[in-house]
């Protein structure tokens, strides 16, 4: 139990950090961006579900987060990709969870569990002029969930009725991380935006009562350097002269 506190605390700091790590990339960006360091905002489109679960089905959402690039030698570098309120779930779990239908006067059509996450992936990232690719761990930390009915009343209006999904989840999870960016002006690699993919899988069971659930997490992100400067090129550096 001490060693779990320790773990909540350690997370809580962290997540209170990453709500204002985009706000103050924004503030202090070329502070947080120079020759060795970079730093920026990703914006991802989620899609997540439970692997390990037959039904289970893709639940789509959104997240923000901020990013940071550290240089280690020539095209090597760590990097920290902070995501608050990263979202993890599933559709389908109807099924699984049949007998917490909160009204018998109403048809459920379908059950989803949203839960919502402070992750951090440590990468080792490897940089070339027109892509990034890494890998590493990733941790995350639930601080909120709901299992939530999409249903119909006798009348035929669609609703949606929440409920606390907290007793239901693992508050921790780890797992595995991959990304890969596509730099869309690779002459200014230091300001380019980036398109790219997140995959995440986790090792330890989401949910409680389904130990063979996993999590599986696919992020398309849109990644926005904040300040720093390229180098012009020699050809670049020609033109101005002519």
């Amino acid at each position: 139990m001490k060693l779990k506190g320790i773990f909540l605390a350690a997370f809580i700091f962290i997540g209170l950090i990453g709500q204002s790590q985009a706000l103050m990339i924004l503030i202090f960006g070329d502070k947080l961006s120079n020759e060795r360091m970079q730093s920026g905002i990703n914006v991802f489109v989620t899609q997540s579900t439970f692997n390990g679960m037959s039904d289970a089905t893709v639940l789509t959402s959104w997240a923000l987060g901020g990013f940071t690039d550290i240089k280690l030698k020539n095209n090597w570098y760590a990097s920290i990709e902070l995501t608050v309120k990263s979202p993890t779930g599933a559709k389908g779990l109807l099924n699984y969870y049949d007998h917490y239908i909160p009204n018998d006067s109403i048809t459920v059509e379908d059950l989803h569990i949203e839960i919502t996450n402070f992750s951090v992936p440590l990468y080792i990232k490897y940089k070339t002029k027109y892509f990034n690719i890494a890998a590493g761990p990733e941790m995350i930390f639930a601080y909120a969930s709901d299992l939530v009915y999409t249903a119909k009343t006798i009348g035929g209006e669609n609703i949606a009725v929440k409920s606390s999904a907290k007793e239901y989840i693992n508050t921790f999870d780890i797992g595995f991380s991959g990304t890969f960016e596509f730099l869309l002006f690779p002459k200014r690699p230091k300001t380019s935006v980036r398109l790219g993919l997140r995959y995440y899988y986790g090792f330890i069971s989401p949910l409680k009562d389904y130990a063979k659930s996993r999590n599986s997490v696919l992020m398309f992100k849109v990644g926005i350097p904040i300040a720093g400067k390229d180098v012009a090129t020699l050809e670049e550096v020609k033109n101005v002269k002519n």
